[in-house]
């Protein structure tokens, strides 16, 4: 009987303290996808292409296959 008050008062507060961690991961997750979809409908069409033009541009100054001259013009070209 000495240790009943301890149960009462424990569970309350645990299943409290759990539905408050259930309800912020479901927010972070809402906020997260809303996040990534403002972001995806904000972006330029072209973006995806730049970005991979520019990385095979790098990787061929990297290898030795375009000199720098080369590889800054085009990189300038590239962003206009």
């Amino acid at each position: 009987m000495r240790y009943a008050h301890y149960a009462l008062l424990g569970g309350p507060w645990m299943m409290g303290m759990g539905l408050l961690v259930i309800i912020l991961v479901i927010y972070l997750i809402y906020r997260n996808n809303n996040s990534s979809n403002y972001h995806m409908r904000n972006s330029e069409p072209h973006n995806g292409a730049y970005n991979e033009a520019l990385d095979v541009l790098k990787m061929k100054f990297v290898n030795g296959e375009i000199t720098e001259e080369d590889y800054l013009r085009k990189r300038n070209l590239l962003m206009k």
